[in-house]
């Protein structure tokens, strides 16, 4: 075999696999955006019809928010605390190795076992959670905490929270324990402050690693399912129904297939608009 197309037989395998699994779905949601396709009704194509109820439908546009919402909420969040945390153990000497062990367990539960333990936590007069709330003077709601629009919501936050600002604090961690120790020395030799070498020197160095963790974590944010699936069923009501959870509902729950395959086509534009607005103003923008 020539040596020129060696490489491009090598990665051949990789390109089909990576067909199989994004390209072709996605080609096969686009066609069957545009037909009426419902079990037990015959197929027919109706054109933009899909999309258009889509777009003006109050569930997707609930959702929408919803979905907004929490992943505005869970990664601002979850990057201040996983900062603090990486600046914490980048400063012990000893254990760090230990530690960094610990904030993997977090990461290393399925999101579907961490659902069920916050789900047991939140569990109406039985959970530990309600009984803490009521013994500091913070009395839950009658109907729970998984009950109520607002404290549920706040109880999908929890829980992603509590799962995911370890993986935050590594990818810092990992940063900080690469930079050049002897610009930090240098600047401490000429009087620098600790907040001074943090604010001058160590966040701009890792300023590209918490823009590339933020969209990382909005990415999965935006597509959280498990945690709703478990824990609220999108309710009560609607008040925690996301994106990825109307998805499942239109599709396998309805059987709506053309209009979840519409429905699909537009989260994932919405996706891809959202990342390229992120990359323009922070990653792309900070690199020149």
């Amino acid at each position: 075999m020539n040596s020129q197309k060696l490489p491009y037989f090598l990665i051949l395998p990789s390109i089909i696999f990576l067909f199989m699994l994004t390209i072709y779905p996605m080609l096969f949601a686009l066609y069957h955006s545009f037909l009426y396709w419902m079990i037990g009704s015959p197929v027919r194509f109706i054109g933009l019809e899909n999309y258009i109820n889509v777009i003006s439908s109050s569930l997707f546009q609930n959702a929408l928010i919803v979905t907004l919402k929490f992943s505005g909420i869970v990664v601002a969040i979850e990057l201040f605390l996983g900062l603090i945390t990486a600046l914490i153990i980048a400063g012990i000497r000893r254990g760090q190795g230990i530690i960094s062990a610990i904030l993997v367990m977090p990461i290393s539960v399925a999101p579907v076992v961490a659902g069920i333990i916050f789900r047991n936590l939140y569990m109406k007069e039985t959970g530990v959670v309600d009984y803490l709330l009521t013994v500091i003077g913070l009395p839950p709601p009658p109907e729970g905490i998984l009950g109520n629009s607002n404290t549920a919501f706040l109880g999908l936050i929890v829980t992603d929270v509590w799962e995911w600002t370890p993986f935050i604090a590594l990818i810092i961690l990992a940063s900080l324990l690469s930079l050049p120790s002897d610009i930090i020395e240098a600047a401490k030799v000429d009087g620098a402050s600790d907040w001074q070498v943090f604010r001058y020197i160590k966040l701009p160095l890792i300023k590209p690693t918490i823009f590339l963790a933020a969209m990382l974590r909005f990415m999965q944010a935006y597509n959280t399912f498990d945690i709703v699936y478990v824990e609220t069923r999108g309710g009560p009501g609607i008040a925690t129904q996301t994106l990825s959870y109307h998805l499942f509902l239109e599709g396998l729950a309805y059987f709506h297939l053309g209009y979840a395959s519409a429905l699909t086509v537009v989260v994932s534009l919405i996706a891809v608009v959202l990342i390229n607005i992120y990359l323009m103003f922070t990653i792309f923008k900070g690199g020149s």
